[in-house]
C-alpha cells in the first residue's frame, strides 16, 4: 500500500508582514513618511504619506465642565472637540436647585470621518433626578449640543463615554523577501496589505475570530502599530485601538506569530 503525504501551505518560518496570498488580497503602494516595519499597522500621515499611528488623544473628563447653561428659550453650546479614537458623548444634568424641566429635546452634532452626524435625545430634569444621556453615536469631532425651548434654565456637563471607535488606517506593511533590510526607510515605496491575510506578532494571547487592536501609545519597548487582542490602557484612554475589519484567524499565546485577516 502506498504512503500518503500531506503538504501544508503554511511556511516553516513565517515573517512578520508575510502574506498568505489569499484570493481576497489587496495590496497598494504608498510612500513612507517615517521608517515603517513589516507586520505593523500604518495610517495616512499629514504629508499624505504613511506612518505608524501616533498616540491616541486621551479623552478629557469633560468636553465642557458643569456650568453649561441651557436657557429656557432654547440654546446652542458651540464646541470644537476632536476625539482620537472616536468616542460617544455624555450629557449629565445638574439637578440641585433646578426647576422642574419637562421632557426637552437635545441634539449633539459633529462629524465622523468627515461626514456630519448627530444624535438626538429627550431628557427631563427636576430637583431630585435627571434623565442623563449616554450616547451611542461615535464622534471624532463634536461641534455642539443644542437644546429646544424648555420650562426653565438648566446646567449640565458634556463629556465622553467609554465607547472607543476604530482607528482609521490603511492596513499592514507587507514583508518583502527581495529586500536586505526588512524596514522601509523614509520616502521608500511601501506595499500595504489593505485586505487579505498576513502574519503578525501579537503582544498578548489571541482567540480565533477576535478583533485586532493596534498599539498607539508606547511605553518601554512597545512598538507603534503592533498588534494586540485587547485595548490595553483604559476604555476612555486606550493604548491600543481597534483596526476596523481585521480579525485573528487563529488562537495563540502572547508573543506568537499568527495570521490575521480582513475579507
Amino acid at each position: 500500500m502506498g504512503k500518503q503525504f500531506f503538504v501544508s501551505d503554511a511556511p516553516l518560518v513565517a515573517f512578520e508582514g508575510q502574506s498568505t496570498r489569499s484570493p481576497t488580497e489587496k495590496v497598494d503602494p504608498f510612500t513612507a513618511s517615517a521608517v515603517v516595519a513589516p507586520g505593523r499597522f500604518v495610517v495616512r500621515s499629514s504629508d499624505g504619506k504613511v506612518a505608524h499611528p501616533g498616540p491616541t488623544v486621551a479623552a478629557p473628563a469633560a468636553l465642557v465642565a458643569s456650568g453649561v447653561l441651557f436657557n429656557a428659550a432654547g440654546d446652542d453650546v458651540v464646541l470644537s472637540a476632536k476625539l482620537t479614537p472616536p468616542r460617544n458623548v455624555t450629557v449629565t444634568f445638574a439637578v440641585a436647585s433646578q426647576a422642574n424641566i419637562a421632557a426637552t429635546e437635545y441634539t449633539i452634532t459633529g462629524f465622523i470621518r468627515g461626514l456630519p452626524v448627530s444624535e438626538t435625545f429627550t431628557a427631563t430634569v427636576n430637583a431630585a433626578a435627571a434623565s442623563n444621556h449616554t450616547g451611542v453615536q461615535l464622534f471624532d469631532e463634536v461641534t455642539g449640543v443644542a437644546a429646544a425651548a424648555q420650562d426653565g434654565d438648566v446646567t449640565a456637563s458634556i463629556g465622553v463615554g467609554t465607547r472607543a471607535g476604530p482607528i482609521e488606517g490603511l492596513g499592514f506593511v507587507q514583508h518583502s523577501s527581495h529586500r536586505i533590510d526588512s524596514d522601509y526607510a523614509v520616502d521608500e515605496q511601501v506595499p500595504v496589505i489593505k485586505k487579505g491575510e498576513l502574519y503578525v506578532r501579537t503582544e498578548d494571547a489571541c482567540a480565533e475570530g477576535g478583533q485586532v487592536f493596534v498599539r498607539t501609545v508606547l511605553a518601554g519597548i512597545e512598538l507603534a502599530g503592533a498588534v494586540r487582542a485587547t485595548p490595553d490602557g483604559t476604555s476612555v484612554a486606550p493604548d491600543a485601538v481597534r483596526a476596523e475589519g481585521w480579525k485573528f484567524k487563529e488562537s495563540s499565546t502572547a508573543g506568537s506569530v499568527v495570521v490575521i485577516e480582513r475579507l
